[in-house]
């Protein structure tokens, strides 16, 4: 098994954790005084990209250069359960990816060099990669490269997929996991979290693998031709390796694919993909969790950074004018663990205070292009054992909005729709003042009424537009379904009038 590993392992008694380091820079990372998980996890950095339980940021280590820490501030009993009945053994996310990158590392170079992954005994675990030079994501790539760059892209990824699913790396790769180098056109994999290894990979993981990297892909950057190139380069290794009698047709296993792929139950988070609009965002942490803010509110946030009125003023709701003269809305409050902490940590999710729950729905809001207020910051920090004061900075600051005309009924039928499609619901108890409105644009002002679901279906989007039509008049129900089937776009011009 993959996990039977010749690296050199560090287990650290006093800190109570372990790690296990990469020997081609493990002198390098201890003469930067990197020696136990707690060094690696206070690394400063940006955070890049983010997630309620865990972070990836972007560090400095002088003797090794750039590189990014995947940072887990919990791991759950039921991942650890999970990598145990998959994987045999109950690691963290972060530690089970780098044990597959060190199995991924003896077959393919289409990989990001892992450095050192461990866990400490307060359950936090990370894994630490090298920057890849100059990458841009497959997406771009495909937008602008003529056919014949393309061709050589896509059969050599195709060939690096077989070769790992052969190898017994049931992986789950979607278009965005994969970059390209500028220089050499060299293919990257990346994010192996949920990789289970197998000892004999079957069809129906080939199937698995290639419906999700099949919804993935947008229509209008990889034809139909390519896609069937790209089926027969990952098939055929398998396919000859049956018995004749056995072996069935690849046009029967490409319509299987596109059938199972049209399924209201197929892997919607890969479907989402297409829609996802990339704006770069970091957030940097200036007073550890007490204080994160994004790019926009970093050139002019005060010092110190937890001063009032961020901190040190009664809860509520106030209007903030900004250094930089922007009318900002500043939400004050106080959340107190209880014991469906403890059910968060068992199902699989982190303590998540206010402010990290509204961050984050803006977050995904702004990733499917959903009209919202802008993020500027967020934190909070413990007061007592069991009590963290918080807080939360947006704008612009956003007057409600109550719909008047069939125009505006219209309007949120078609915010709701696109709500749907950002796997969001509304929630049908805090439908009031759920819309706000500033200088003629509407968007979503109430941020608590939005709820991010999982798993979205059918059933759910119905039931959550029956909900809201009952809060508004009867007579105006046509107009809210007719803005929900449109297909028109929103439009920033449209005024509440």
């Amino acid at each position: 098994m993959i996990y039977d590993m010749d690296c050199e392992s560090v287990k650290n008694r006093a800190d109570g954790g372990w790690i296990v380091i990469n020997p081609r820079v493990a002198s390098l990372l201890r003469s930067a005084n990197l020696n136990t998980p707690d060094d690696y996890l206070r690394l400063p950095g940006v955070i890049v990209n983010g997630h309620p339980s865990r972070h990836v940021r972007k560090v400095y280590i002088p003797s090794v250069g750039w590189a990014y820490l995947k940072k887990q501030h919990c791991i759950a009993f039921k991942e650890r359960v999970w990598n145990w009945l998959h994987n045999q053994r109950p690691l963290s996310s972060a530690a089970h990816e780098g044990c597959i990158l060190f199995g991924l590392s003896k077959i393919t170079n289409n990989i990001a060099e892992w450095l050192v992954y461990g866990e400490n005994r307060r359950n936090e675990a990370f894994l630490l990669l090298a920057e890849e030079d100059d990458v841009i994501e497959s997406i771009y790539f495909l937008q602008r490269q003529e056919y014949e760059k393309r061709s050589g892209v896509l059969n050599e990824f195709a060939n690096s997929l077989s070769r790992i699913l052969q190898a017994g790396f049931a992986a789950s790769i979607v278009l965005k996991h994969v970059y390209i180098s500028r220089h050499n056109n060299k293919l990257i994999f990346f994010d192996w979290a949920s990789c289970v290894v197998k000892r004999q990979i079957t069809l129906s993981d080939y199937l698995r693998v290639l419906i999700k990297l099949h919804i993935s892909v947008p229509f209008n950057l990889v034809s139909w031709r390519e896609r069937y190139r790209v089926l027969y380069h990952v098939l055929n290794p398998y396919l000859q390796s049956l018995p004749v009698h056995k072996r069935p047709s690849l046009a029967s296993i490409a319509r299987k694919i596109v059938r199972l792929a049209d399924r209201p139950e197929s892997p919607r988070t890969a479907r989402q993909q297409l829609s996802i609009v990339h704006i770069p965002s970091h957030i940097y942490w200036l007073d550890e969790q007490a204080v994160c803010v994004t790019d926009e509110a970093l050139r002019w946030w005060p010092a110190p950074p937890a001063s009032p009125p961020i901190y040190g003023e009664p809860p509520g709701e106030t209007e903030w004018i900004t250094p930089s003269n922007d009318l900002a809305c500043l939400l004050r409050g106080r959340y107190r663990f209880s014991i469906a902490c403890v059910w968060r940590l068992l199902s699989n999710r982190a303590k998540i205070t206010p402010d990290m729950q509204y961050a984050r729905i803006l977050m995904h809001l702004r990733r499917f292009n959903v009209p919202a207020p802008r993020l500027l910051a967020f934190g909070h920090r413990r007061i007592t054992k069991r009590t963290v004061e918080w807080f939360f900075l947006s704008t612009p600051y956003m007057r409600p909005w109550i719909p008047t005309t069939a125009d505006n009924y219209f309007l949120i039928g078609y915010f709701l729709k696109c709500l749907h499609n950002a796997s969001c619901i509304v929630r049908c108890t805090k439908l009031h003042d759920v819309f706000g409105t500033y200088n003629g644009i509407i968007s979503i002002k109430k941020i608590d009424a939005i709820k991010v679901i999982h798993r979205m279906t059918g059933t759910v989007m119905h039931n959550n537009l029956y909900h809201i039509l009952q809060f508004y008049p009867i007579d105006f129900h046509k107009f809210i379904i007719d803005g929900y089937t449109t297909r028109n776009q929103y439009c920033n011009s449209n005024s509440q009038n």
